[in-house]
């Protein structure tokens, strides 16, 4: 959703909005997800080579600051750049639109993550995260889980849900 509809939207929730921008030049747009009220802002390596500027402008509003890394892209692209994240996204599909396959090798940067980045790292996967994917996600090390098909897909949102949780193993 684009900042204008979470901005709406924001008066009606107060659950927290993880933005997640899959666009170009997300600087120029951070003012507009900040005064949205978005509580985690999120962007991708392959369009902010040199990210550290835009993760502490993230931080300085006091936001969590997060970095995605595309199923292509390997991790030490985004090694030098941990100690200036909250949240690392790694992508188990590539970006663009829904319902797509889960990339397994997403499970072995997963992996390479948790041991390199900090305890306190919050680390993300988004992608094809189902009932049959979502254990071995959270076995690799993440512990924030973005399902889009794997719910909407299903008629009762709730229960889909449920199970998801119960199959990653986590508390919430």
């Amino acid at each position: 959703y684009g900042a204008m509809v979470m901005q709406s939207c924001r008066k009606k929730t107060d659950l927290i909005y993880d933005a997640h921008l899959m666009i170009r030049n997300p600087d120029k747009y951070l003012p507009d997800f900040l005064k949205a009220g978005c509580e985690a802002i999120t962007f991708h390596i392959e369009a902010v080579p040199e990210p550290v500027e835009l993760l502490r402008k993230i931080k300085a509003a006091d936001r969590v600051a997060g970095l995605a890394i595309n199923p292509q892209t390997p991790t030490e692209r985004i090694k030098p750049f941990l100690n200036e994240c909250d949240l690392i996204l790694v992508m188990s599909v590539e970006p663009g639109f829904g319902g797509q396959k889960f990339i397994h090798s997403a499970l072995d940067k997963l992996k390479q993550l948790k041991e390199l980045a900090s305890s306190e790292t919050i680390l993300s996967v988004d992608g094809g995260v189902a009932a049959d994917t979502i254990t071995s996600c959270s076995q690799a090390g993440a512990g924030l889980f973005v399902c889009g098909s794997s719910v909407f897909d299903q008629p009762d949102y709730s229960k889909a849900i449920s199970n998801l949780v119960e199959l990653a193993n986590v508390i919430i």
